[in-house]
């Protein structure tokens, strides 16, 4: 409403209710059995139990905003909070549907066929946090549920092992997601799981535990439910202000032209990353382009990847953002914001599981807040260290106000110790970090209570040996389905030696380039056709001697479906120089040049099949792709056509509503104007009138009518 009129809303609704209803005013104490109306112009948030008021302070978005009081409720009542969002035009209110979801409450929205505004309840149900969607005569019932159970799950210590039923539930989800959880903290499960079972009426675990072998689709939203995790543009601006600060420690040694590498696993929707970003083109200024900066953001929840790729968000999530930065880093529409392509294009977003999969490497600084809350103690034990070794010398590690680094004090230097920013200590580590945990945490068909420690599981040195006792006694290694070195055997310098640039471990870089081509298309033909295969002699130079050898390539098998092995075998033969000599038999003799020739020939034959097989097989996918990407763009104009003509309707249907605005507007002035003067007639007249309606209710009285009742 414009800030000048005076709201009704109160008088309106106490006639429907036995409540107090109250028009707000600032610091006033929350009560229960009490309606409380914001006053036009005002933005309200609550602060433990109290209500504080303010005018609107974003430059963009709606003002006021329901979000604004949604979020803070979120962060003032966590798990006990309920948000709910009726009919009403725009995206209002979807952000803080989200941060409700986040803080573990229980979000509703009323179903966008009995709306007659859906632009609000449309907002929030595409969030994909709304926990139900039922019509508004029904909202009350459903609450009343929701909150007669508030702890269905039996408290569990922390040190304790999980009971059976929720053991069995987070094996349902590992074999439906492939990510375990049981490294995650029980007591934030238990919240979930029962937010959940209340949601769904149900009383115990065990029938929670039928239910979702019922309807599968559970796992995916308890799944969801679990990972959720509450971010935000810029929050805590003042550990954000310190990080700024420390960027000068971290970069200093950082010439033109060199990488700037950035991590923020758990990056949610990706506003953390954003932000460090845009922290980061501050602080470069007019150099910015002279470095190559590379930031990833990772988290488990595709859906959230994906709406972190877009940059695009609800006007709410902005309103603390400085404006500097808001008119410089953002373009504006209605009801969203989305983040400049510039900023978007230093960012690379992906799904990855912190615990399972591979970390990045030479980092100058991490990112990870309000993520190792989640995790149990021995699973932080193996993160930290694991951030010490990936960090460059004199990188940094930034924390939520919440997180420590533990026992692992001698890691790290404080920066900045109330915003648990710290600065890696020592030089660059020589030996390998112990990153064995992904492959324990796998899922397997069981849930492990706990991961053995690594001296008492050597898989890979298993497997090797018993591979190799069934082949030759020949040099050898052992590689993963990234074609990375996991084992060596014997002495292999021969074959394969450090290349040039950033240090890895694949094979194929690795490989003296003699060797290289044959390599990939032995790994490739081996990996297609899951057997042992064989490449002809082949030539290369090593200490100024022309040696032989043959390369023989097989997959592994193992007990874990999740360790894809492959063996590669170097067999040296006989050396070109004693063919030379004359050593070959009577049935291969002759010109020993003919017979390599003969031998080289037969090779690139073989890589050429390769090659083109390869090829045929990356055509298909482009074709695909392209297919896809056609359809993609035709679904796109079709939209944008719509949008178009919807965009003609909105604007003829605004101007409409203009008119009968201005037309409500005069009839409005004209009934007060007629009610005043009503009144003054009557207070003037002297005669002593009462004017019922048809209930024969008083609706009306004259002041004279007080000496007769």
């Amino acid at each position: 409403m414009d800030p000048k009129h005076r709201s009704m809303m109160a008088s309106l609704l106490e006639r429907h209710t036995k409540m107090n209803v109250l028009e707000m005013v600032d610091g006033q104490l929350v009560e229960a059995n009490n309606v409380y109306i914001t006053p036009p112009g005002r933005d309200v948030k609550i602060i433990g139990n109290t209500l504080r008021l303010s005018k609107p302070s974003s430059a963009i978005g709606p003002k006021p905003s329901i979000d604004y009081f949604l979020t803070s409720l979120a962060e003032s009542k966590a798990d006990r909070a309920v948000g709910i969002i009726l009919s009403g035009t725009g995206s209002d209110g979807a952000h803080g549907i989200r941060a409700i979801k986040a803080g573990g409450g229980i979000t509703i929205v009323q179903s966008e066929e009995t709306a007659r505004y859906n632009g609000m309840p449309h907002a929030a149900i595409e969030t994909g946090h709304v926990d139900l969607i039922v019509n508004p005569e029904n909202i009350g019932k459903e609450i009343q549920v929701a909150i007669k159970y508030p702890n269905l799950v039996p408290k569990i210590p922390p040190e304790a092992k999980a009971p059976t039923d929720i053991e069995r539930i987070l094996q349902m989800i590992a074999g439906r997601t492939g990510t375990n959880l049981t490294e995650y903290k029980l007591t934030t499960i238990n919240r979930r799981v029962g937010r959940r079972m209340a949601l769904h009426k149900i009383k115990s675990l065990g029938d929670y535990l039928r239910y979702i072998e019922q309807v599968p689709k559970e796992l995916d939203l308890l799944f969801k439910d679990i990972l959720i995790s509450v971010t935000g543009f810029f929050r805590d601006p003042e550990a954000f202000k310190a990080l700024k600060r420390t960027f000068v420690h971290a970069l200093k040694t950082k010439n033109k032209g060199d990488n700037i590498r950035i991590w923020v696993p758990g990056c949610a929707t990706g506003e953390e990353a954003y932000s460090i970003a845009m922290l980061l083109f501050e602080h470069l200024g007019k150099d910015v382009n002279q470095h190559n900066i590379q930031i990833f953001g990772t988290d488990l929840d595709q859906d959230a990847i994906v709406r972190a790729r877009k940059g695009m968000y609800p006007t709410a999530t902005v309103v603390d953002v400085d404006e500097d930065l808001l008119h410089k880093f953002f373009t504006h529409s209605d009801n969203t914001v989305q983040v400049i392509k510039s900023i978007r294009e230093m960012i690379v977003f992906a799904k990855q599981d912190l615990i399972q999969d591979p970390p990045f490497s030479h980092l100058d600084i991490i990112s990870c807040r309000n993520l190792l809350i989640y995790f149990n103690s021995s699973l932080q034990k193996k993160i930290v260290p694991m951030f010490h070794y990936i960090l460059n010398p004199k990188g940094l590690l930034f924390l939520g106000k919440s997180e420590s680094i533990g026992q692992f004090a001698d890691l790290f230097v404080p920066m900045v110790k109330k915003w648990k920013i710290f600065q890696r200590r020592g030089a660059l580590r020589t030996q390998v970090a112990d990153f064995g945990m992904s492959r324990h945490l796998r899922y397997t068909g069981k849930v492990p209570v706990e991961i053995a420690p690594k001296n008492k599981e050597v898989p890979i040195r298993q497997i090797f040996g018993e591979s190799i006792l069934k082949a030759m006694g020949n040099s050898a290694v052992m590689i993963d389905d990234r074609q990375e070195i996991v084992f060596v055997q014997g002495d292999v310098g021969p074959y394969i030696t450090l290349a040039q640039g950033e240090i890895g471990l694949s094979i194929l870089n690795m490989a003296r380039s003699a060797l290289r081509l044959d390599l990939r298309a032995l790994i490739h033909k081996a990996t297609r056709e899951n057997r042992f295969v064989r490449s002809n002699k082949i030539n290369f130079k090593y200490d100024d001697q022309t040696r032989q050898i043959i390369l023989h390539a097989g997959p592994v098998a193992t007990q874990t479906e999740s360790a894809n092995l492959t063996l590669v075998m170097f067999e040296e033969v006989t050396p070109v120089a004693e063919i030379e000599q004359g050593t070959i038999s009577g049935e291969t003799a002759g010109d020993p040049r003919l017979l390599e020739l003969e031998q080289e020939l037969a090779a690139a034959r073989e890589h050429l099949q390769t090659t083109v097989e390869e090829l045929e097989t990356t055509n298909e996918e482009l074709q695909s792709l392209n297919e896809e990407l056609q359809s993609s763009n035709e679904e796109l104009q079709s939209s944008n056509e719509e949008l178009e003509t919807s965009n003609e309707e909105l604007q003829s249907t605004n101007e409409e509503l203009t008119t009968v605005n201005e037309e409500l507007q005069v009839k409005t002035n004209e009934l007060a104007e007629a009610n005043t003067d009503l009144e003054n007639i009557l207070n003037r007249s002297g005669m002593a009138m009462i004017i019922l309606n048809n209930e024969l209710k008083v609706t009306r009285f004259t002041p004279t009518v007080s000496r007769f009742f």
